[in-house]
């Protein structure tokens, strides 16, 4: 069994991860951001709709908001990958949705909220990324508090489509 997979490593039929990082970090308004360093971070008007908020995830050209159960402290994993990687077992997580945006500048940051205060770059070629977001214990979040935690998988792709992989509702 190893071997099996040492040998499909080696052969890129399973992804690399070239980066790994884990975070903690505050942010306030049950959201942060992604964004392509330098972009318009306009959250105003439609950004938050009903839609966006059911789905925890708006979207415009070079910025994703990520919406959490905290208000506040937030745990996160980011791990980057040189191909889109094999999807999770969803049954560990509450919520995982994917999108992509254009990063013109190279540089990936989170970002939180209200202040859009850098919490890590990720140096990039320029070029379009696809973003996969889990979203875990949600139901665990009481008053604003909680311990959620939040995985973000990034990859080179040039599909910036929404797609839903498993939706949260009320805790079920």
């Amino acid at each position: 069994m190893v071997l099996l997979i040492a040998s499909c490593i080696r052969k890129r039929l399973i992804p690399v991860k070239s980066m790994s990082s884990s975070l903690v970090f505050n942010t306030a308004y049950h959201q942060f951001y992604l964004v392509d360093k330098g972009s318009d971070n306009d959250t105003g008007g439609d950004f938050w709709s009903e839609e966006t908020l059911a789905d925890r995830l708006a979207v415009n050209n070079r910025l994703i908001g990520v919406s959490t159960a905290s208000y506040g402290r937030i745990q996160a994993e980011i791990n980057f990958f040189e191909k889109e990687p094999v999807i999770q077992d969803l049954s560990r997580f509450d919520h995982a949705v994917e999108a992509g945006i254009a990063i013109e500048s190279g540089v990936i940051e989170i970002a939180d909220c209200p202040n859009s205060a850098v919490m890590k770059e990720i140096k990039v070629s320029p070029g379009k990324y696809r973003f996969r977001i889990y979203s875990a214990n949600l139901v665990g979040v009481v008053d604003d508090d909680g311990a959620d935690s939040y995985i973000i998988e990034i990859w080179p792709s040039e599909d910036l489509s929404f797609k839903a992989l498993k939706r949260f509702y009320n805790g079920n």
